[in-house]
């Protein structure tokens, strides 16, 4: 975290010369405003602060944000970065301009396609909480692009509008996020190689660890059917492709476009997902109320926890 604040400039950015600024600033703001909340130290929030002022004042026009601040663009990946970042700052204590929220609510309605057959509905929305089965018997799916509403069979994109959309606010009885489950397991979820080869893994995405990263976060809070068929996948793909000696031991192997960006991007994403099970709670978990005179926490909560609402 030293070395970290160490590299903020005064007005909350870094390198000006980064070419993918558009996800290391939401990156390592997110790590900052978590680092506030866990640690409860006050230094670390001006340091939160000039981070999201700084994502506020290069906003592009169009509402979102991408990979450099001279490019009048979105992305939905830049921007759940952002927005996963914002949502980390609030809870730091920093103020959050609406404009953020606003812009990426923006962005994410331009991009996602909705059904056009058979009707979209609240399906029995009838109970907030995580045990609850949203989704049964529905067939019909929501998909979120990319930079536009097309182009997302082989995206993480997907995944990223439905973790972005409940970030928003939406239930995961909300259509929305119904239907945008129901495209993640009829159509992406990853197949398992036969006879145990594990070489002959294929996954049909072109980030395949950053699609997993998302899908899981995302299948996680619907719960349900959702996330014990997206589990049973995921947990038997990531210990059977992780490294188990020599050098690389513990790390992870990049395919895809996953190659480019390094072993090292290719483990942290890898271990942030295997985290999602135990930093994460879902936002729908209805907890029984804390007894009268209870003693509070040794210890806050870390992590993802930190968007609870």
């Amino acid at each position: 975290m030293e070395y970290m604040l160490s590299r903020q400039q005064p007005d909350g950015d870094y390198s000006p010369n980064d070419l993918i600024g558009g996800y290391n600033r939401p990156i390592a703001l997110q790590a900052f405003a978590e680092a506030a909340y866990s640690a409860g130290d006050p230094q670390y929030l001006p340091f939160v602060q000039r981070g999201v002022d700084f994502l506020t004042v290069i906003q592009a026009k169009k509402g979102g944000w991408r990979y450099r601040v001279v490019d009048n663009a979105n992305d939905s990946s830049v921007v759940a970065w952002v927005l996963f970042a914002a949502k980390a700052a609030t809870k730091a204590g920093a103020r959050v301009r609406s404009s953020a929220l606003e812009g990426s609510e923006l962005v994410l309605s331009q991009f996602q396609v909705r059904p056009v057959k058979e009707r979209e509905d609240f399906y029995r929305d009838i109970d907030p909480t995580y045990a609850f089965e949203v989704g049964q018997n529905t067939q019909y799916q929501f998909h979120t692009g990319y930079q536009d509403y097309a182009f997302a069979a082989n995206q993480a994109t997907t995944a990223i509008g439905l973790m972005s959309r409940i970030l928003l606010g939406y239930r995961h009885s909300h259509p929305f996020c119904i239907g945008s489950a129901n495209k993640i397991l009829a159509d992406q979820l990853p197949e398992l190689p036969k006879n145990g080869n594990w070489e002959r893994l294929s996954i049909k995405a072109q980030y395949p660890m950053y699609f997993m990263y998302y899908g899981t976060l995302a299948m996680h809070q619907m719960g349900g059917r959702y996330f014990r068929e997206w589990n049973k996948t995921i947990k038997e793909i990531l210990p059977a492709t992780q490294y188990i000696g020599g050098c690389s031991r513990g790390s992870w192997n990049g395919k895809g476009f996953d190659g480019f960006l390094s072993r090292l991007y290719t483990t942290a994403i890898g271990a942030m997902t295997l985290e999602t099970y135990s930093a994460t709670r879902p936002f729908f978990r209805i907890e029984r109320a804390p007894q009268r005179h209870a003693s509070p926490p040794a210890t806050a909560p870390t992590g993802m926890r930190a968007y609870r609402r």
